[in-house]
């Protein structure tokens, strides 16, 4: 049985945290997943809440840049009208400040390469708060 600790990527060093990706390997490259050890016991996962749960990401396929929030949560609104139109969704773990705005709080928010076009399309069509 698998624990719950952080897993590293050796292939494309991404961090995923047992909430984000239960699978042996990487969505992203196919390479299998190792346990992390430089993670402090009792630490704070670095992707908790920043793939999408509910919606698959296609089994080894790439990540493609929509766009950059404005700040962590600006990316969690933009994630959840992704969501909304089933369109499986990654944010830069990285940049979980907060309340960080500007260039040091961009969160880059990614969907599979291949729906890219659609994304964009979803975020185009989106009201414009006045």
């Amino acid at each position: 049985m698998a624990t719950e600790k952080e897993r590293y990527c050796n292939g494309c060093d991404r961090i995923f945290s047992w909430g984000d990706w239960q699978e042996d390997t990487c969505p992203f490259c196919d390479t299998p997943l190792g346990e992390r050890t430089d993670t402090p016991e009792g630490g704070v996962p670095l992707l908790d809440d920043t793939m999408s749960q509910e919606i698959p990401w296609p089994q080894g396929e790439r990540e493609g840049q929509v766009c950059r929030a404005s700040g962590y949560i600006d990316a969690q609104m933009i994630k959840a009208v992704l969501e909304g139109s089933g369109i499986p969704v990654m944010l830069h773990g990285g940049a979980k400040l907060g309340l960080t705005v500007g260039n040091l709080g961009a969160v880059p928010v990614y969907v599979p390469l291949s729906r890219v076009a659609e994304a964009r399309q979803v975020l185009d069509n989106q009201p414009e708060n006045s």
